[in-house]
């Protein structure tokens, strides 16, 4: 039988995802930034080549908010799992074998 850690594994995931995401998004945008910049010095024939340059900058954003919005879901999916800070659904609870409650012994 297979014993299965009591960790949450989809908390990395979406983790590692994010970074991802959000470094594929910073390139596009930067490299998007730097296109729009090009095509602004020199302006094309025509207007398609603006739109591929506007469309990739745009998508570069939007992937960078979407990494970054997934970090803070990752990091919400491991909080539960965390063993840091004050939980308030820890309860604690007293035996009757316990030193302090004892009876004495003669």
């Amino acid at each position: 039988m297979r014993i299965k850690r009591a960790t949450n594994d989809l908390g990395h995931k979406i983790a590692s995802i994010a970074v991802w995401l959000l470094g594929v998004g910073v390139i596009l945008a930067i490299w998007g930034g730097v296109w729009l910049v090009y095509l602004y010095r020199n302006p094309p024939e025509g207007e398609a080549i603006l739109f591929l340059a506007t469309g990739i900058l745009l998508s570069g954003l939007d992937l960078s908010l979407i990494g970054f919005s997934a970090g803070f879901i990752g990091r919400a999916a491991r909080e539960p799992f965390s063993h840091e800070g004050d939980h308030a659904d820890r309860v604690a609870v007293a035996t009757p074998d316990c030193d302090d409650n004892a009876p004495a012994r003669h």
